[in-house]
């Protein structure tokens, strides 16, 4: 067993980075060449707090002087970027304009490089699901569902109106098309009528064929049925290319349009095995529609191991090149067709992502450790090519003390290695034991790489002094094939050996501390969760994301129910024991760790239903638990005010049980504070500037107060915010006291401060229960500079108040 610290986080802030420091990250991705080379087009995801969003933007950066530029203002998000052959136009996808304001359609937008404004290229009824410029640049391809016929449109929208509005499952899908835009005149001609399941597609370098892929059913779970097809662009004619068990993606041509290049597991019939690269022929004439004697695929990968992302065939080049993950790192890779030799072409030790190649020259997004994602450069065909960084997006990062992220490998039950991330605590000390959190994640064909994006949250709880461990147990992606379908017919056997070796591990190193360990996961990772805490008393608290409690709940609710065979290779119907012996839900007597839940109400992968029946069972059971739902969130939370919720309620959980806190721990914003007959609430937290023109010395922080009787009572509730004796409310700010500056009124659409030497506030809840609660708003003027508090109101529970950098005034 060794541990080895391949990238460590290098500290250089002293501030203590919280979750809404990190949901105000800016995230670049997407990265493209332009055609000279002098740009690249990026994409910026950051989030938006007033409406709880993330928002995409698209930005460029210009490769010789760095400058970098927004280029889209709006709110509607931006995606797929793609420079026009010739360099004159930047295309990419966007919601903006579409009318239908619950459920936006993408179209193509065009912005001209010399200047101008963006516009709409196209106008499909139901929107773009793909684009890919023509050769010559004087059009673009897309991919688009059948426009529905006005009279069948006018009888749906009656019948809405009507409420006879049945939906027959399985029966009213659209067929999706191939359609042609001219840049010139913006007119639209449908070139292919296509079926329900065609998809991705790449025009060829000769502009003679279009290679795109269907599984002729347009089912989401149907995509082992994906196969490569032709259409001659002249004709119309499409003619089947592939036909295999197992999925087809990425196909990419050869420059001389003689080849396609694409993507497919090595066992067909297990969609996570190892995905290899293969080559097929373009037979010219096209077989006809009859003929099953098609070129068969030659596979170019055989001793390759790594995770890869999609493929690129460069006009200028000789070499399929790619991206892939290899372990917890992601390097670039070229790989010759003409004797299948594959050189690395960047160094191990730097992570790589995302790539546009041209030639030579590479665009990537560049991560480590301790530094988020940005957009770089690789010029050169030497080996290991360095990445420039181009861009610098979160320059606020240097102001945190980040703990150190360190990889770690470990022996596992049947004497297998394993490897996985290990997250230290900011200033940790050699030979303390810390309380370990073990962050389970999804798939289980996923992986956690030795970045910090993909490390999640662990900074966060790291800083809030947790020893974060995140395994990458069997059945992991980018450890090798093998490896990867270890788990076939086993989940919850190995892979959980995988998990618990590790937790030894770290005790036996003397970094966790056995007596305060806690478990979560999401997806497959929470299916993990629930399973361990079924199977093991060692984890004195637990947290379930939206993960599977019974197989054959979760088969029989999910949009992809292929999972369950692919991983028990039966249908329950065909062995219902091992579904049951291999589902947490058989074993949920056996539970006694106390587990919070949280699930989305629209996952339509892992159904709520899962924790549902969970949470029922605990309930009946009489075991601590509690259940949360998240409305109009799916697999998995995006909105950042629910990721905000999520770990606020992971931390208060896991204080209370993993740490026993109990009553004096501080609670978070949001949270219930309860003091006998009361209860108190901080509902909202705020940094105005001024009031009616009053400046602070320091910056106002303005705390919104709800106090409601728990139990009817016609006891008086009184709250003295000041007088000559003090005040009955306080804000400690390290070993400083502050008291309110006053209460917070408005008057006319002007909010006030009202100031006085005696300032109390109170309510008596009527017989009724009408009156049963009171909300007041108090400021504080507080140091320059200062984002930590702890607010003491009366005798109730302190509540830890934290602001997020970015609100940190400016003086």
């Amino acid at each position: 067993m060794a541990s080895d610290g391949l990238a460590q986080a290098n500290p250089v802030g002293t501030s203590r980075l919280t979750i809404e420091d990190m949901l105000r990250w800016r995230v670049a991705s997407n990265p493209v060449l332009s055609p000279d080379g002098r740009r690249i087009a990026f994409l910026v995801t950051e989030n938006e707090f007033e409406k709880s969003r993330p928002v995409t933007h698209l930005w460029w950066v210009d490769t010789d002087t760095h400058q970098k530029q927004r280029l889209t203002q709006t709110d509607d998000g931006a995606s797929d970027p793609r420079w026009s052959p010739d360099g004159r136009w930047l295309a990419f996808l966007s919601t903006r304009g579409s009318e239908d304001v619950k459920k936006p359609r993408a179209q193509v937008w065009l912005l001209p490089v010399e200047g101008g404004e963006s516009f709409a290229l196209t106008r499909a009824p139901q929107g773009v699901l793909h684009y890919r410029w023509a050769p010559d640049g004087k059009s673009v391809y897309y991919v688009a569902p059948q426009p529905p016929a006005p009279p069948a449109e006018a009888l749906r929208e009656r019948r809405q109106q009507q409420k006879m509005d049945a939906v027959v499952v399985d029966e009213e899908k659209l067929r999706k098309e191939i359609w042609q835009v001219a840049i010139e005149d913006r007119s639209a001609e449908r070139i292919f009528a296509g079926d329900l399941g065609v998809d991705e597609f790449e025009p060829s370098p000769d502009g003679r064929w279009i290679v795109y892929r269907t599984n002729l059913t347009g089912e989401l779970d149907d995509s082992r049925k994906y196969d490569l097809w032709l259409l001659e662009v002249s004709t119309g004619s499409a003619r089947r290319l592939t036909q295999r068990d197992g999925e087809e993606r990425s196909a990419v041509w050869s420059p001389d349009s003689t080849r396609v290049a694409f993507l497919a597991p090595r066992v067909p019939d297990i969609s996570y095995s190892q995905e290899e690269i293969f080559v097929v022929p373009i037979a010219a004439p096209l077989p006809s529609a009859g003929d099953a004697q098609l070129p068969e695929p030659q596979r170019l990968t055989k001793d390759f191991s790594g995770a890869i992302e999609r493929l690129q065939w460069p006009a200028r080049g000789d070499a399929i090149c790619f991206a892939a993950g290899v372990r917890a790192g992601n390097r670039l890779f070229r790989l010759n067709p003409a004797d299948s030799a594959i050189r690395s072409v960047s160094a191990e030790s730097v992570y790589l992502t995302e790539v546009d190649f041209s030639g030579d020259t590479v665009a990537a997004v560049v991560e480590a450790p301790d530094a988020l994602p940005e957009i770089a450069l690789l010029r050169g065909g030497a080996a290991p090519a360095v990445p420039q960084r181009l861009t610098d997006l979160n320059p606020q990062l240097k102001d945190f003390a980040l703990g150190a992220q360190e990889l770690v490998r470990w022996k596992s039950k049947d004497g297998l290695e394993i490897e996985g991330l290990v997250v230290k605590p900011p200033g940790w000390q050699a030979g303390q034991k810390y309380p370990t959190l073990v962050e389970i994640h999804g798939g289980p064909d996923s992986r956690r790489a030795n970045t910090l994006t993909s490390a999640g949250s662990a900074q966060a709880w790291a800083a809030r002094g947790w020893l974060v461990f995140q395994p990458n147990f069997r059945g992991s992606s980018a450890y090798g094939h093998e490896f990867g379908i270890a788990s076939r017919g086993t989940i919850g056997g190995g892979d959980a050996d995988d998990i618990l070796t590790g937790v030894d591990f770290l005790v036996a190193q003397g970094l966790a501390d056995e007596n305060r360990l806690a478990v979560a996961g999401g997806s497959y990772g929470g299916y993990m969760t629930n399973w361990l805490i079924a199977r093991t008393k060692r984890f004195r608290a637990a947290v379930s994301l939206f993960g599977i409690f019974s197989l054959v709940t979760d088969f029989s609710q999910s949009d992809f129910s292929s999972w369950e065979p692919g991983y028990l290779s039966k249908y329950y119907w065909e062995n219902l024991p091992l579904y049951m012996d291999r589902s947490p839900s058989k074993y949920v007597s056996d539970i006694t760790t106390p587990v919070l839940i949280l699930h989305g109400e629209d996952d339509n992968n892992t159904n709520i239903a899962n924790s549902r029946e969970m949470y029922q069972a605990l309930k009946t059971l009489g075991r601590t638990a509690k259940f949360v739902r998240f409305p109009r969130e799916g697999h998995g939370f995006r909105e950042p005010g629910h990721l905000i919720e999520q770990f606020r309620l992971m931390a208060s959980w896991l204080d209370e049980y993993a740490l026993e806190l109990a009553d004096a721990r501080p609670r978070a914003v949001g949270e219930a504070a309860r003091k006998d007959n009361w209860e108190l609430r901080v509902s909202a937290v705020r940094t105005p500037e001024s009031y009616a023109g009053v400046k602070a010395k320091g910056f106002f922080l303005e705390v919104e107060l709800l106090v409601r009787a728990v139990e009817p009572t016609e006891e008086r509730f009184s709250l003295l915010v000041f007088d000559s004796r003090g005040s009955e409310i306080s804000l400690a700010a390290g070993e400083r006291s502050i008291y309110p500056e006053g209460v917070v009124a408005e008057s006319l659409g002007q909010r006030v401060l009202a100031k006085s030497s005696n300032q109390v506030v109170a309510f008596v809840p009527d017989k009724q229960g009408k009156n049963a609660a009171m909300a007041v708003t108090v400021a504080f003027d507080v140091p320059a500079g200062t984002r930590e508090f702890t607010l003491r109101v009366k005798e109730f529970p302190p509540v830890l108040i934290e602001l997020p950098s970015e609100e940190k005034p400016k003086r």
